[in-house]
């Protein structure tokens, strides 16, 4: 089962294949390396929207072969893309499949349109598009196949249809109209990363500013995030935090269910307003991070 793709022929007259999330770089572990000082670090993504697939200008400038640049360029048949002075490629093809392949985790559908997927089940079952080293399983992509690894078993290949060893996760198939843009679309992890990010810290106000736009998380979500920074970048268990800022709630069920809503919160305006996703993440075996880069500010008013 293929993932929509498009191919792009290079200077040299290579040809390549790129998929959603892929990036293009003169960086060694680019999907699309480029050895080349006209390319930068983090220049142009591949990203599918609107059963579309697009390549988007990240700290790079590209532009249609005559035109002037543009942030995002529709990919097309026969279409030049400029990257830098005097260097160009050219799409060959455009594959969006009429169906592609997803897990099925209870009402949420997730279609796999990057290269690996994590499977944690602590405090709750969910599946993150990155590489989590003690997740219970990952589901990954090579050469357009789809793979399911669980922890210390082999991998496996995958089908529509099966039901994979992981709280009934499902892997069906579906139409890729309607399939949400790929995670990081419209912004550049890496200089989000070089830049940084400033959270300001107002006991039960959070406002973070570096994303695309200034955000104030108010409420339990935004004790969760002061919580976790009086840990110093250390990985800690979700009920120590949880019991500090529900204090009444003894069932540890009703507590792991506030624990999921905050923590989803979280991830849903981190995303909303472009703060890079793993600022909150979960680190396996129930403990989770507040993870900051050294070029992150931290300013405490509590």
């Amino acid at each position: 089962m293929k993932r929509p793709y498009v191919r792009l022929q290079l200077p040299d007259k290579r040809s390549v294949g790129l998929y959603p999330g892929d990036l293009i770089s003169r960086g060694p572990t680019a999907a699309l390396h480029i050895p080349d000082a006209r390319v930068s670090e983090a220049h142009a993504m591949i990203s599918f929207r609107n059963n579309k697939l697009w390549m988007l200008g990240l700290r790079g400038r590209i532009a249609e072969d005559g035109r002037h640049p543009s942030p995002e360029i529709e990919l097309r048949p026969g279409l030049t893309i400029k990257l830098g002075p005097a260097l160009r490629v050219y799409v060959e093809s455009v594959v969006i499949p009429r169906k592609v392949l997803a897990m099925r985790i209870g009402a949420r559908t997730v279609a796999l349109q990057s290269r690996i997927y994590s499977i944690t089940t602590e405090p709750q079952l969910e599946v993150v598009p990155n590489n989590q080293p003690d997740a219970s399983a990952q589901v990954w992509c090579a050469e357009g196949l789809w793979f399911f690894h669980p922890r210390g078993a082999p991998a496996v290949e995958l089908a529509a249809g099966q039901t994979v060893e992981v709280d009934g996760v499902h892997i069906i198939e579906q139409s890729p109209e309607g399939i949400e843009e790929t995670r990081f679309d419209g912004r550049d992890p890496l200089m989000e990363r070089e830049r940084g990010l400033q959270l300001t810290l107002n006991g039960d106000l959070v406002t973070i500013q570096g994303g695309e736009r200034p955000l104030d998380i108010a409420g339990k979500p935004a004790e969760v995030i002061v919580e976790l920074a009086a840990y110093n970048d250390i990985p800690v268990h979700w009920q120590l935090i949880a019991r500090a800022i529900w204090k009444d709630t003894e069932d540890k069920a009703l507590l792991q269910g506030r624990w999921s809503q905050a923590t989803r919160v979280i991830r849903l305006r981190l995303e909303e307003h472009g703060v890079r996703p793993d600022l909150v993440s979960k680190k396996g075996k129930g403990n989770w991070q507040l993870v900051l880069t050294p070029n992150d500010q931290l300013i405490d008013n509590g």
